[in-house]
């Protein structure tokens, strides 16, 4: 059974575009992969580095662009493994309700607190609402159990038994259940994101990271680079990750939350 990332309206809307696109006009599937042309949902708007670093100097932060984007993996692994609570975003954005990597708040698996901590600083929201995996494609049957023939979960979409045993050493997306709902990562559909895992895995011996939307409850996932300002400034994420860009919480000082506060509300006209 194929279940598209955006099975609702939205993606109905989608199907009557490729419907019109093969059937009308006649086009040919040219995908790689037969069974889906999704793209791994990144089809959405992308922003450049330039329009990144200009949202960065009008909301006047203090900032680091890194020169390789090696730098990037490293640095975000690294805080990731830390305990640090990142906001990423890199990329096209996702189609459809989940957020798969390009605008995705990113936290270690392995604290059992961690779920509580984002619930409460970052999302606003029930303590008892779940988080999500993110898990490298080659390694998820470690640590997942699936009944079927598929050998990919890029979506989301789809809820897996934690493997007993691991279940200790992934708690924070560990349901009450012992289940997860999953996202299998391939390299060649997302390889910024499989590099932050496959560094997260090196240093920790985990190929799993914690996964959630981009955003604060009551609002929709950050699209733009103010979008994603916005959030970072009015919740506890620790740092902003934005292409080769990276932003700290802490080195923004308190005196500027008024200011922060004042640009939120008219933003969101809140």
């Amino acid at each position: 059974m194929y279940v598209p990332p955006d099975p609702g309206d939205g993606g109905g809307a989608l199907g009557c575009a490729k419907f019109v696109y093969r059937s009308v006009f006649g086009n040919k599937k040219t995908c790689a992969n037969p069974h889906d042309d999704m793209k791994s949902s990144y089809l959405g708007p992308s922003f450049s580095e330039e329009e990144i670093e200009t949202c960065l100097e009008e909301n006047e932060l203090k900032y680091r662009q890194y020169d390789e984007r090696a730098e990037v993996v490293d640095e975000v692994a690294k805080q990731i493994s830390e305990g640090r609570i990142l906001g990423l975003f890199h990329g096209r954005m996702e189609w459809g309700p989940r957020a798969l990597g390009n605008r995705s708040i990113l936290a270690d698996p392995r604290d059992a607190k961690m779920k509580d901590k984002v619930n409460s600083r970052v999302k606003f929201r029930e303590s008892f609402r779940p988080f999500a995996p993110t898990v490298l494609w080659e390694r998820w049957r470690e640590y997942f159990e699936i009944k079927g023939k598929a050998d990919e979960y890029p979506y989301m979409l789809v809820v897996a038994k934690v493997v007993e045993e691991k279940q200790k050493e992934i708690p924070a997306i560990t349901h009450a259940d012992g289940t997860a709902r999953i996202q299998t990562l391939k390299r060649e559909d997302n390889v910024f994101y499989h590099d932050v895992i496959s560094r997260f895995a090196e240093l920790t011996g985990v190929p799993v990271v914690m996964n959630t939307s981009f955003n604060i409850r009551g609002e929709p996932i950050v699209c733009k680079p103010q979008d994603a300002v916005n959030t970072f400034l009015n919740c506890k994420l620790d740092t902003l990750v934005m292409e080769r860009f990276m932003v700290w919480k802490e080195e923004q000082g308190e005196g500027k939350r008024e200011q922060w506060r004042e640009k939120w509300e008219k933003y969101t006209g809140n």
